[in-house]
């Protein structure tokens, strides 16, 4: 069973019981007040592992955010990645936080074309006021 301790507090779920049991529940609840570059990049969520700090997404970036070679401008990447790794951060804590990010490095291996992405991320450490974090991108073959 899946339990994700940051649904019952930001989506008004009445107790630990009612709590979505599998990861389309839990990915149902979190998209119900999504941020709003999860709307912008239209991500839809597959896995949310909150015991282990760990959530998996699609992304579908619209045409707009293309440059004229056809590739996903970075911002809108590292963007998309910002996203994903602190809801990785959300949904391990032990209690409702926020994630404002204070340093953020991304590493582009190749340019990333438009169309369907999919993405992870890991809490690799969570601390008082510190998290470290881990994200990736790939496209539809699933290569970085």
């Amino acid at each position: 069973m899946i339990s994700c301790r940051w649904c019952a507090p930001h989506l008004g779920a009445a107790s630990d019981d009612s709590l979505p049991q599998s990861p389309k529940q839990i990915a149902e609840r979190l998209t119900k007040r999504p941020q709003p570059t999860a709307t912008m990049f239209r991500r839809t969520l597959s896995l949310c592992d909150a015991d282990n700090g760990i959530v998996e997404a699609e992304f579908d970036a619209p045409t707009d955010f293309a440059t004229a070679g056809g590739f996903i401008q970075g911002g809108f990447v590292a963007a998309m990645l910002d996203d994903l790794a602190a809801l990785a951060a959300i949904i391990h804590a032990d209690q409702a936080i926020t994630v404002p990010t204070s340093s953020f490095t991304v590493n582009f291996l190749k340019p990333v074309l438009l169309g369907r992405l999919h993405g992870d991320a890991r809490c690799l450490k969570l601390g008082r006021s510190v998290a470290f974090l881990e994200a990736r991108l790939f496209g539809t073959d699933r290569q970085l």
